[in-house]
């Protein structure tokens, strides 16, 4: 495949890709990443509170 019939493909790829099990898994995956981050972060917080107090 040349460059050109690349570049003029389309993005077909992509819709491809977000309606495949692949997608599905990794958004999951993310996303228990960002509320494993968030509740850790609470935690320190809390705990950054609580020694201020002290």
């Amino acid at each position: 495949m040349s460059l050109k019939e690349a570049l003029t493909m389309g993005l077909s790829f992509t819709q491809l890709y977000q309606t495949s099990p692949t997608f599905e898994f990794n958004s999951k995956k993310l996303e228990n990443e960002h509320h494993f981050k968030r509740a850790l972060i609470d935690r320190i917080d809390a705990l950054s509170k609580l020694l201020a107090k002290r």
